[in-house]
């Protein structure tokens, strides 16, 4: 069930980025929407943000990879 509810999730959060919508939700991006950001921001946008946790958390100690997601996490 958690596999299916990925690939759906995947698919509307892809659907909303597609056609211009938000990955912000009320509580936040969050870790679920997260992967998305760059196409929310932009590549510019998501760097300014790991610029600014890196000055004022450079050892990365406050939920790290929880607001800006690894590299490797995000969907192109």
């Amino acid at each position: 069930m958690l596999a299916e509810y990925d690939v759906v999730k995947s698919a509307i959060q892809q659907a909303f980025v597609d056609n211009g919508g938000t990955i912000s939700h009320h509580h936040g991006v969050g870790v679920e929407h997260s992967p998305w950001l760059e196409q929310d921001i932009s590549a510019e946008g998501v760097a300014v943000m790991r610029g600014l946790f890196s000055a004022v958390d450079p050892g990365d100690n406050f939920n790290p990879g929880k607001v800006v997601p690894a590299e490797r996490e995000l969907v192109e």
